[in-house]
């Protein structure tokens, strides 16, 4: 089948991260997939991956070239014979919604975020073709309720990603990224994630705050903030550190690849303000990384494989690390279990073909 996947842009993003595994999948599993966005720093991801990128403008404001963006993507699908296309956004699902007026080509829509707008004209602008995909049963209520769209045409696939990406590295390699972080021999709290204030990194802080009030001496841990994002939220952070006594126990370590940082980590913590289906628990479940989390989207599909906190709740939050860095009985239980859902329902292979399914739906056109 021939494949179109839609993206704003293709910069980092969880959004991005699975349009990127999806592709790659769905290519394996013979399939052509063509990507097109604004394009981003991880159009090199696909070129390597040797998947065809095209790029159209669609974050520009300027109504002329929104409707030259319209005819260079119907030209696009035209072109390459596309037979479904995929939109990830619901701004690029109105281009596709009028290209499928001029060519008849099916689309679908997955929301990864919850707790998106949905007034009227939001409501009014949401296209979502034959099928709408959910990334988490959470937020099952919001399309529907919210957004109007029927039970029917409603499908839950969670994100999945590589198996063959998440392993175990040497003792030596585990050694010398620690050296690199300056680790030694401390337990590592990671926080993977953009540099940006939905993630939660001031709620860590203060939890931590908390935590050493609690347990006294809180020398013995590092936490490591791994990924990109704004200079200003992060000199916010830094401040916070400073304030808080801890600017000793953070490391940045910038945009890396999650495996080496979970390949060190003792427990990875996602404290977000809303998530959708957070790729970054999947690949914790996958090298059997403890998970602490808020009741955000997706919490309800993985609650009995994680510890849930409400948000902002940092006496929670502090609780929950002291528990899951001291007590290494009981979190291996949640560990093992975490792994076995992983395998059974969290793989790309698995992803790809329960959206697969979702393309090869019947659906009685009308234009």
């Amino acid at each position: 089948m021939n494949i179109l996947q839609v993206s704003k842009h293709m910069s980092d993003s969880g959004v991005n991260s699975h349009i990127i595994q999806l592709s790659q999948t769905l290519k394996q599993q013979g399939h052509r997939v063509i990507v097109v966005s604004s394009g981003g720093p991880h159009t090199e991801e696909l070129d390597q991956l040797g998947i065809k990128h095209f790029q159209i403008p669609f974050l520009s404001k300027n109504p002329i070239v929104k409707i030259m963006n319209l005819f260079s993507l119907v030209r696009l699908i035209r072109s390459n014979e596309i037979e479904i296309a995929h939109t990830h956004w619901r701004s690029t699902g109105i281009y596709l919604k009028l290209a499928s007026m001029f060519t008849g080509t099916d689309f679908v829509w997955t929301n990864h975020l919850n707790h998106i707008p949905s007034s009227k004209i939001y409501k009014f602008l949401t296209f979502y073709g034959k099928s709408a995909i959910t990334v988490s049963s959470d937020m099952l209520p919001m399309l529907n309720k919210k957004l109007g769209i029927p039970e029917k045409k409603l499908n839950v696939v969670f994100n999945g990603v590589d198996s063959k990406r998440y392993i175990k590295y040497s003792k030596q390699k585990k050694e010398e990224l620690k050296k690199l972080y300056e680790i030694g021999d401390k337990k590592v709290i990671s926080l993977l994630g953009r540099l940006t204030p939905v993630k939660g990194h001031l709620f860590l802080l203060d939890s931590l705050a908390k935590m050493r009030n609690q347990i006294g001496d809180i020398s013995q841990y590092k936490i490591l903030f791994a990924g990109d994002g704004s200079e200003e939220y992060k000199s916010e952070i830094i401040q916070k550190a400073k304030t808080s006594g801890l600017i000793d126990n953070i490391v940045f370590t910038g945009y890396v690849n999650p495996v080496d940082i979970l390949n060190i980590s003792d427990v990875m913590v996602l404290p977000s303000k809303n998530e959708g289906f957070p790729i970054v628990c999947i690949e914790a479940f996958a090298m059997q990384v403890p998970v602490i989390r808020t009741k955000t989207g997706g919490y309800s599909d993985v609650k009995d494989y994680c510890v849930g906190v409400d948000y902002g709740d940092t006496q929670a939050l502090s609780e929950a690390l002291i528990k899951v860095l001291s007590n290494e009985e009981w979190i291996k239980g949640k560990v093992s279990k975490a792994h076995h859902f992983y395998e059974e329902n969290l793989t790309s292979e698995k992803m790809a073909q329960s959206i697969f399914e979702v393309y090869k739906k019947e659906e009685f056109k009308v234009f």
